[in-house]
């Protein structure tokens, strides 16, 4: 007498059971594992990340942040920056000398001589500078100085001065500067002068 039927052999019977068994420990470890009652025991090495991690969790493991660490070691030179615009230039001190070790070698010289009247009450300085090349454009910036006068201006450090500049030659005859003058400075610094850097292209 047969105990199954025909087309239910004994490997089809092992394999269902086997598929019944795997099911039941699905469910089990779904449905029966209480809340809360995993540990470090059963947790595997390694296994966490940070998202499985609460934001609580995750907050614990931040803390202050450290010194901070010594300076690193200087970095290579860059390179050298490209060919400047500028057709001549020079620092020029309060008493009219070219600082040369800052100038170009085609501003040749400076004569200072001062100049008064107009809307001023009392002398200042004048600077007219002799350029190798023809100039088209001055710019020029007063260097931070402290200058003698009158208060409130004696030993005032000054960081920003009026300063009047020009290549016309209309207005260089009008100054007084020498024949063949290229370019005047006037800066608002009576007495002493000021020194100046001046740029011409």
């Amino acid at each position: 007498m047969k105990c199954f039927p025909s087309w239910l052999s004994p490997a089809t019977v092992i394999s269902l059971v086997a598929l019944f068994v795997a099911l039941g420990g699905t469910s089990y470890a779904a449905l029966g594992i209480p809340r809360n009652s995993v540990g470090s025991a059963q947790v595997i090495n390694d296994s966490l990340r940070t998202a499985d991690l609460s934001a609580r969790a995750r907050a614990a493991l931040k803390g202050n942040r450290g010194p901070a660490g010594p300076a690193g070691a200087q970095g290579e030179p860059g390179p050298a920056g490209a060919k400047g615009t500028a057709l001549a230039y020079a620092h020029i001190l309060a008493d009219g000398t070219i600082d040369t070790s800052r100038s170009s070698a085609n501003v040749l010289a400076v004569t200072k001589t001062g100049l008064a009247g107009w809307t001023f009450t009392t002398p200042h300085p004048l600077y007219c500078i002799d350029v190798a090349d023809t100039v088209k454009n001055i710019a020029v910036t007063i260097e931070d100085t402290v200058i003698a006068g009158p208060p409130p201006a004696f030993g005032v450090v000054v960081t920003a001065m009026n300063v009047n500049a020009t290549v016309d030659p209309a207005v260089l005859a009008k100054f007084g500067c020498p024949a063949g003058t290229d370019a005047a400075v006037l800066p608002d610094a009576p007495g002493a002068g000021a020194p100046f850097y001046v740029l011409f292209n």
